[in-house]
């Protein structure tokens, strides 16, 4: 179908113009005053600008609509979502000059003419729906600057889009399905069309399925990423507020919902004030501040370090159903609060958006430091780093000969589960699986001893060996590591400024390797978008031809910080099935059966 096609039919079809503020509308740029001016001066003297990830390029009197001068999918998406006249209507709300209104115009005009005959990329599910938005922003900001034959042409896209997005063989799947709804109920509540209640009804039968599916009955985010979670509550956030704007109320089991989504950011934070970079999760040197966003005490409580708000009812939490665990030292608060340990533990097998091959996998934190961290998430272009930040032995997890876990073939919630957990104030206990084929399962322990041990059983059990030879267990170490020291195959110890980590195997290890990314890609960790760090990887190995034994491996953190347990008040003992763990001179125990 040819853009545009009988426009004058389709321009027929329109009502009315809708007297809305704009204030009431979901927009894709919010930028504060200040930027919003400087990005639209970049736009205004023809620079194409996106995003702060890729420098704007030049261009003279007409935009060729057909590069890709990055050679990246995301920067064509926001090239062709008008993601530029998105940020001249911004910059329009903050110096009402006509010139915003009327280069945003030249630009969409463009746009319009180059794709009547070129349509193969600009119909994609994340690029219409955020068009729609881009546009909506400038036919409500400027209602009596825009000339009639303006409005008609935007009405006229917005009738193209809106019929596009109702389509349900254009809809998809994630939180992109959720942006497509989200801008098809917006323009049926804010474009007078005959095909409003349709709209309408559509984008909510459709995205009320998509959050009961992208949503687990713990209130976490399915997309395997931290990151992702408050994107999607976000999400949610527009649908509520969307509702009570123009008085069609979102149905109320979702505001239930969006508490719960509230109270998962309150674990999965670290002491730092950072996510684990699970999945694709970026990196990033800045702080969370979710309670400026979200109204919750104890949110505040982890802002503030914990001088404001209220203190979170649990110090360790498990999400099982949705895949990810927390063990945390406790919530002290001041100077004290972001010295505490923490373990981020993930499993999760809800979805396979965003998903990483990191199952059984962790990330470590203690004393201001990270000390056993997840390779991360770079970006999304088609290159080896991408794909080896995605791989198994990319993670802090275990695999055999180095294999990678293809989570397409791993069954969706039966394939990978945390099976059991129990927390006191002494310690904590986890277990789970992944079986990644039907010959293969390997089985993850976790004991947390607090404040400063951890316990890790790992394990492998083959239907049949084949030509399997070595069970491998690897570890990414942070990135203020300061040295290594090596004792043996079976003894190491990570420095670090504020911290020494103890790497303590407790049955038999024939090799460690310790990899260099400077000599390989192992080791590599993400550092941000499109941004790598060459780090350390350590990588024990078991040969697998001489026993089936499981690593017991005793992770020790030795800093200044009161109240640790030294290496040598940590007894264990193993008798297969049989795990006893002892301390404080034996006044503390946990006996483990690893079969069960």
């Amino acid at each position: 179908m040819k853009y545009f096609l009988m426009l004058f039919c389709i321009i027929l079809l329109i009502g009315c113009e809708k007297a809305i503020d704009h204030n009431l509308l979901n927009k894709r740029v919010l930028f504060d005053r200040e930027t919003a001016l400087t990005k639209a001066d970049l736009i205004m003297n023809n620079k194409i600008y996106v995003w702060d990830l890729w420098e704007p390029i030049d261009y003279k009197d007409r935009i060729q609509w057909n590069i890709n001068p990055y050679n990246s999918d995301s920067w064509v998406l926001y090239f062709h979502s008008l993601r530029m006249v998105g940020i001249l209507a911004r910059a329009y709300e903050y110096n009402q000059e006509d010139k915003y209104i009327e280069k945003a115009m030249v630009i969409l005009r463009s746009w319009v003419e180059y794709n009547k005959t070129n349509l193969d990329n600009i119909y994609q599910d994340h690029m219409v729906a955020n068009r729609v938005l881009n546009i909506s922003h400038l036919y409500f900001v400027a209602p009596n600057i825009l000339k009639t034959d303006d409005k008609k042409l935007i009405e006229s896209i917005i009738l193209e889009h809106g019929e596009w997005l109702y389509n349900d063989q254009n809809y998809t799947k994630g939180n992109h399905a959720i942006m497509q709804d989200r801008a098809l109920m917006q323009a049926s509540l804010t474009f007078s069309t005959f095909k409003d209640d349709e709209w309408y009804n559509k984008s909510l039968e459709r995205v009320t399925k998509t959050f009961d599916a992208e949503i687990t009955s713990e209130g976490v985010c399915v997309e395997n990423s931290p990151g992702y979670h408050p994107y999607v509550m976000d999400l949610l956030q527009n649908f509520i507020v969307m509702g009570e704007n123009f008085n069609r109320p979102f149905p109320e089991k979702y505001k239930m919902e969006y508490e719960k989504m509230v109270g998962f950011l309150t674990y999965i934070i670290k002491p730092n004030n950072k996510f684990p970079t699970f999945g694709d999760t970026y990196f990033t040197n800045s702080t969370l501040h979710f309670s400026n966003l979200y109204k919750s005490q104890e949110l505040l409580f982890v802002d503030t370090k914990g001088l404001k708000g209220i203190k979170p009812a649990f110090t360790d939490k498990v999400y099982q159903e949705s895949g990810y665990a927390i063990f945390r030292e406790g919530w002290k608060k001041g100077e004290e609060f972001s010295k505490q340990t923490q373990l981020s533990f993930i499993n999760t097998n809800q979805s396979f958006v965003h998903k990483h091959s990191d199952y059984l996998s962790f990330e470590l934190y203690s004393n201001n430091e990270d000390l056993i961290v997840d390779a991360g998430h770079i970006g999304y272009n088609k290159d080896s780093i991408t794909a080896y930040l995605k791989s198994t032995i990319a993670h802090n997890t275990i695999t055999i000969d180095n294999r990678n876990i293809n989570y397409y073939k791993v069954p969706l919630y039966e394939g990978a589960r945390i099976t059991n957990f129990n927390s006191n104030d002494t310690s904590a206990h986890l277990k789970a699986f992944v079986k990644p084929d039907t010959n293969t399962t390997f089985k993850r322990d976790i004991i947390y001893v607090k404040p400063n041990a951890f316990i890790l059983i790992d394990r492998y059990e083959l239907t049949k060996i084949q030509d399997e030879k070595m069970f491998q267990q690897a570890f990414n170490l942070g990135g203020k590591l300061l040295d290594i020291e090596k004792n043996g195959s079976d003894r190491l110890i990570a420095k670090y400024p504020n911290n020494n980590l103890h790497f303590i195997q407790k049955t038999k290890t024939e090799k460690v390797n310790i990899f260099k990314a400077e000599k390989n890609l192992r080791g590599t960790v993400a550092d941000g978008p499109l941004k790598f760090r060459k780090g350390t990887q350590i990588v024990f190995e078991k040969d697998i031809r001489r026993k089936n034994e499981p690593f017991i491996t005793l992770l020790l953190i030795e800093n200044d910080k009161n109240g640790n347990i030294p290496a040598e008040d940590i007894d264990i003992y193993f008798d297969n099935p049989l795990l006893i763990v002892s301390w404080n001179n034996g006044s503390q125990k946990l006996v483990i059966n690893i079969n069960d």
